[in-house]
């Protein structure tokens, strides 16, 4: 039975709250570059109504993955909550994204499938050690979080080299066209 199963008795008229831990490992999350530094917990209250139950859940586990741009193992809390309604009603809960069909003879409800939604959902497309991060120096490789290089400028891939040329061209298009201007003012300058 896995650690994520919640075990509702069939018969319960009376709420109750209960914690189950949250084993990173058994999320079998896609992402490889996501780990679990320690186990993390998911309180549920389990509430009986009319034909089911309301489970309200408070998720909050660890995960580390590292930053986007400099590659630092950054640790990330994942908090989130969730409700989800067991009805016993076959017919009922359409259109809803949190109602799941509950038989009477089941006992237990596996959380898997939710908490490794809410832990998906909450991890950032690119994850920040800090939102001033300067990342990897794309010439040398070099941290420029712990110290500055001397690389300066950026290589211009070769495939972009005839267009950076014709920029190059329009630059001094202009200085000359300034250049002329500035020559015709001291004409005009001189000649009053």
């Amino acid at each position: 039975m896995s650690p994520l199963v919640l075990d509702i008795p069939g018969t319960t008229t009376h709420p109750f709250t209960t914690s189950l831990p949250v084993d990173g490992v058994l999320l079998d999350l896609p992402d490889e570059g996501i780990s679990f530094p320690s186990p993390g917990t998911v309180k549920v209250d389990v509430e009986p109504v009319n034909e089911g139950f309301v489970l309200t859940g408070a998720l909050d586990v660890p995960v580390q993955s590292s930053c986007s741009r400099c590659l630092t193992p950054v640790v990330l809390r994942v908090s989130e909550r969730f409700r989800v309604v067991l009805s016993r009603d076959a017919g009922g809960g359409e259109g809803e994204d949190d109602w799941v069909h509950f038989t009477r003879g089941e006992r237990e409800f596996d959380l898997t499938p939710i908490v490794r939604d809410l832990v998906v959902v909450a991890l950032p497309a690119k994850p920040l050690c800090s939102d001033r991060c300067l990342g990897l120096c794309p010439v040398c490789g070099n941290d420029r979080n712990r110290a500055s290089c001397s690389c300066t400028g950026t290589t211009v891939d070769p495939r972009w080299a005839a267009l950076m040329s014709l920029r190059a061209d329009e630059k001094s298009f202009e200085r000359e066209e300034t250049n002329h201007g500035i020559a015709e003012e001291k004409d005009k300058q001189n000649q009053a």
